[in-house]
């Protein structure tokens, strides 16, 4: 079935923060409790929300698309200004179905990193990559044999721990590192841990 995820965290104070009122108040009052059956992020009508000391998140593919517009913070400053302009803000997407593999890190109100892909090939790409991106960029690579006259997929050596990356999922694993150094976590387990203070399903009534 593959992987389908997008959200948006924002690295705040969150004992400020309860996520049934955050949820009514940025995606609307009609927004309710739900037991998490039959459940779809991709539908606007459903919002997951994960808490943890320093982190609020808000998983609806809409939301996270917001992010992605562009690279200026006009259209999304009303999310910056309620949560009173977050010090990071990392909104992503995580699609395996059409290899959309997405980030989106804005410091200080300021978007500073922004990749957007689609089928393997970057749409958007803006700003200096951070260090986690760079080491790809400088990794070794090499082809796989080729098949029924074929060019072998490329493939990159991880120069920190040898692990072995192949094109097709770069972005991927690009997206993945920078979850976990930025907020601990991947799209994967997004809401277990130890870590979580609070969570919930949310749907529109």
């Amino acid at each position: 079935m593959g992987t389908n995820g997008a959200g948006v965290a924002f690295k705040v104070n969150t004992g400020k923060f309860q996520l049934k009122k955050v949820v009514k108040d940025l995606f609307g009052e009609s927004f309710e409790d739900h037991n998490g059956h039959f459940f779809d992020i991709r539908r606007p009508d459903s919002v997951y929300a994960v808490k943890t000391k320093d982190l609020v998140v808000l998983c609806n593919s809409d939301f996270a698309g917001e992010f992605f517009k562009n690279q200026e913070t006009s259209t999304i400053k009303k999310y910056l200004d309620y949560f009173s302009d977050p010090e990071l803000v990392f909104a992503y997407e995580e699609y395996d179905s059409s290899e959309s593999y997405s980030y989106s890190l804005i410091y200080n109100g300021v978007v500073k990193r922004q990749l957007f892909s689609r089928y393997r090939k970057a749409v958007i790409d803006f700003g200096p990559p951070e260090r986690t991106e760079l080491k790809w960029e400088h990794a070794v690579t090499y082809r796989e044999e080729e098949e029924k006259g074929e060019e072998g997929m490329l493939v990159y050596i991880d120069p920190e721990n040898g692990y072995l990356c192949s094109e097709p999922f770069l972005y991927q694993r690009k997206l993945q590192e920078l979850m976990m150094e930025k907020l601990g976590f991947t799209n994967w387990d997004l809401g277990v841990g130890d870590s979580i203070i609070e969570k919930g399903y949310f749907k529109k009534t």
